[in-house]
């Protein structure tokens, strides 16, 4: 019956000075795994904040390339050598509707002429 019963528990030591902070309503000290955890914790609000600042930058880049590509698809509407082309064309076909508004009564005898070789 001697070796059935448990061992008695020594009193005093750390393990019991714990328990008794416990009941009282103290929080027991970090572990060695908790501090573990903590420290990785940091690690990842460290990264997921180096992550943001990434996205944030790349986010930018895209609304300048987003411009950029705009830019060049309303170049017409803006840079002046466009316009000067634009204008240069607009001037060419108004001379040729000109002419045929001025030889409008010769169209269309020219066009009753059978054609010759």
């Amino acid at each position: 019956m001697a070796a059935a019963q448990k061992p008695a528990k020594r009193l005093g030591g750390m393990a019991e000075a714990l328990a008794i902070a416990g009941d009282l309503g103290f929080p027991a000290p970090p572990t060695q795994e908790d501090q573990n955890t903590s420290d990785k914790s940091d690690d990842l609000v460290r990264v997921l904040r180096e992550l943001t600042v990434v996205q944030r930058n790349i986010a930018n880049l895209q609304v300048e390339l987003q411009g950029r590509k705009d830019d060049k698809n309303i170049a017409h509407l803006t840079h002046v050598s466009e316009m000067e082309k634009k204008c240069e064309s607009l001037a060419r076909i108004t001379a040729i509707l000109k002419d045929v508004i001025q030889n409008k009564k010769v169209l269309p005898v020219l066009l009753a002429a059978p054609y010759t070789i």
